[in-house]
């Protein structure tokens, strides 16, 4: 879905390069001087909020789905002429992490000075892409996103919700 936001294609992306490039380490870095350290898993046991796009998003088309978890990441499409480079999207976009709880304006205020925004909404227990809202004439505030569902299609909503639904990050 992100991919979808901030470039306008509606790809396929591919399961093996998120379990096969994922960091393996995160380094937070504390206002008091201090750092701590975490050690993730680095195939099934990823926790989709600590994933960064540091490799960025490749079509499954490119990857492929040939090959299998724990293996190296790949650096050039499976059917490249040689010295290809993979195909990513998203890799320079700039990331940043919020725990505590998005309000409704918070929102706006976020899409605004940086476009689509991911985000776990509790309600519905899942993650979703903001990218634009429309006020009506009632002054109902209904906020656009999408979501991948399990068969990975591509989802557009536009909801009005009251309460605001509870976005923790």
């Amino acid at each position: 879905a992100l991919v979808m936001a901030y470039y306008g294609l509606d790809i396929k992306p591919t399961d093996l390069q998120f379990l096969n490039c994922h960091p393996l380490r995160l380094t937070t870095y504390l206002h008091e001087g201090g750092t701590a350290q975490e050690n993730f898993n680095s195939t099934c046991g990823i926790q989709f909020r600590n994933y960064s796009l540091t490799h960025g998003i490749s079509p499954e088309n490119c990857y492929s789905g040939e090959g299998g978890i724990g293996e190296a990441c790949k650096t050039q499409c499976v059917k490249a002429e040689e010295g290809d480079q993979l195909v990513v999207y998203g890799k320079s976009l700039r990331l940043a992490q919020i725990t505590d709880e998005i309000t409704e304006s918070r929102l706006k205020t976020l899409m605004a000075r940086f476009g689509p925004v991911l985000a776990y909404v509790e309600d519905k227990a899942n993650y979703q892409v903001y990218f634009g809202w429309e006020v009506t004439k009632k002054n109902e505030t209904y906020f656009k996103s999408m979501t991948r569902d399990g068969t990975k299609k591509l989802e557009f909503s536009k909801e009005f919700t009251t309460p605001f639904n509870r976005i923790t990050e």
